[in-house]
């Protein structure tokens, strides 16, 4: 026998979610009183909390994940909260440390050197570069720091410099594996 909800919305979970946005309740008491709602739904579900990045960035950074393991997690933000639907308690639990390992401060600002084995230091720094160039009238927001990602090619060590959050350095990172491949790839 299933208990009723003490909001009286029982499954209705879209027109729960509604009325919260609409009295701008933040993600949390959405989650809470989805757990009143349907408790099965939040067996599967972890809300993350983003301090520092964008959410916007974060959620990316954790759709890649998940897609390179091929689970099915459903990831929803509201404001600064992320929360991941689905999946099973370690993929979660993982997520959430990426979150953790990206979403940090950046008084000093983070610096990697990034190895290519394959491709043209030069081409692949000039790509990067372009791929990643804020749009021109992209400017500070209020969620998360705004640092451009600076990546420079450091010839002589056949290495790629990239300085900027630890987000944008882990995308990086992800883009260099892509494109260092034999044979290399062929910039335009």
């Amino acid at each position: 026998m299933r208990r009723p909800s003490p909001d009286g919305f029982g499954d209705n979970l879209p027109q729960l979610r509604h009325f919260l946005r609409m009295r701008k309740l933040p993600a949390l008491a959405l989650f809470m009183l989805a757990l009143c709602a349907n408790p099965a739904w939040a067996a599967d579900s972890t809300v993350l909390q983003v301090k520092y990045a964008k959410p916007a960035d974060m959620v990316s950074i954790l759709k890649t994940a998940v897609l390179q393991v091929g689970a099915k997690v459903e990831i929803t933000t509201e404001g600064t909260q992320i929360t991941l639907h689905g999946g099973d308690e370690e993929l979660r639990t993982k997520l959430s440390g990426i979150l953790a390992e990206v979403d940090k401060p950046t008084g000093r600002v983070p610096t990697r050197f990034i190895k290519l084995q394959h491709a043209s230091v030069e081409k692949a720094a000039e790509f990067l570069n372009k791929a990643l160039a804020p749009p021109p009238e992209a400017g500070a927001t209020a969620e998360g720091e705004d640092i451009p990602v600076q990546i420079v090619a450091a010839t002589r060590t056949n290495e790629i410099f990239v300085m900027g959050r630890p987000a944008d350095i882990k995308l990086v990172e992800s883009l260099v594996r892509a494109i260092d491949t034999d044979p290399p790839p062929v910039f335009k």
